[in-house]
């Protein structure tokens, strides 16, 4: 589980998809897939991909 500190500098799938213009639910599709293991999630589920995860998204 992340920590409020460690996601400072994370963004929502809401955010990756306007970055991106990667659909949301697609993102999240990759995500139950397995696809991207890397990205963290908090106690709530809701998932944080930092710079690095949106540069890989592309």
């Amino acid at each position: 589980m992340l920590k409020l500190t460690e996601i400072h500098m994370a963004y929502t799938i809401i955010e990756v998809e306007r970055l991106t213009g990667i659909s949301s639910r697609r993102i999240r599709f990759w995500c139950d897939k397995g696809l991207f293991s890397f990205v963290q999630s908090d106690q709530n589920g809701v998932r944080y991909f930092s710079k690095s995860d949106i540069a890989w998204v592309e």
